[in-house]
């Protein structure tokens, strides 16, 4: 991360973020969506939002916060998404070379100290092919939920009156989106290996055939299913080394999973 935008898309965060005489309201709707995901104590994730129904003008500005539980969730990194990257910066930086000394894309992002995540994407460049247009990933919460947490939800909530959405035509005119917030929740769950159907039951024939499912690469697991799966933690991945510990732990040939040699 660096400075939390030294330049702020000059003229786009000027008239947008700040106010101007000339700002309107535009009918359109944008959705901010924050996803609901489920991991365990201790381990990283990757928090998606999404942004959609965008008007077929675009978006060249878009500032939120959003709040969190500090206490138990460390936030490493926030990151941009698939339609974030809309070659604006890169051609900011053509016109403007000093701006790459200052920031290293159109997002950015600062931690309050309070539980707090800013997050700012924006471009000073006023044709709309630089803008966001597509729905999809807007940006990525990086974080790590902390060894001592307790297993539950924990909401991302974006505060409604500090949401700037829109853009800058033409004539220097900010016209702002109305939006809808739909929030979300990292749930954190302890860890049974060798629950892979995730029915609070270790080590059944209905756990195995799932886990020599995914290895075969017929099914993939997710969530908390390939987190139980990890049955042999030795490798993170889920394998057939993991498939292994499961059987040999029904057939009493281990006494406890994970399997860590």
């Amino acid at each position: 991360m660096k400075k939390y935008k030294v330049i702020l898309a000059l003229l786009c965060i000027t008239a947008m973020l700040f106010g101007s005489i000339l700002a309107t309201s535009a009918a359109d709707n944008v959705k901010i969506e924050i996803e609901n995901i489920t991991v365990s104590s201790g381990n990283k994730f990757s928090l998606k939002i999404n942004l959609s129904d965008i008007p077929t003008s675009g978006i060249n500005a878009i500032s939120f916060s959003i709040s969190y539980d500090a206490e138990n969730i460390t936030i490493n990194s926030v990151t941009g998404g698939e339609i974030a990257n809309t070659g604006a910066y890169e051609e900011e930086v053509k016109q403007h070379s000093k701006m790459a000394d200052s920031f290293d894309s159109c997002l950015d992002y600062s931690l309050g100290k309070d539980g707090k995540i800013n997050i700012l994407w924006s471009t000073g460049l006023t044709d709309n092919i630089y803008f966001i247009k597509k729905s999809g990933v807007f940006c990525i919460i990086n974080g790590v939920i902390n060894d001592t947490s307790k297993a539950e939800n924990y909401p991302f909530i974006i505060e409604d009156k500090k949401v700037n959405i829109g853009y800058v035509n033409t004539n220097k005119k900010a016209i702002y989106y109305n939006y809808t917030v739909i929030n979300g929740a990292v749930k954190i769950q302890n860890l049974l290996y060798g629950d892979i159907d995730c029915d609070d039951n270790v080590g059944k024939i209905s756990d195995v055939v799932l886990l020599e499912k995914h290895v075969a690469g017929k099914i993939t697991l997710s969530g908390q299913n390939f987190a139980n799966a990890n049955c042999d933690t030795r490798d993170p991945a889920v394998n057939v080394a993991d498939l292994q510990a499961l059987i040999k732990f029904m057939l009493k040939q281990l006494s406890y999973l994970p399997y860590n040699g």
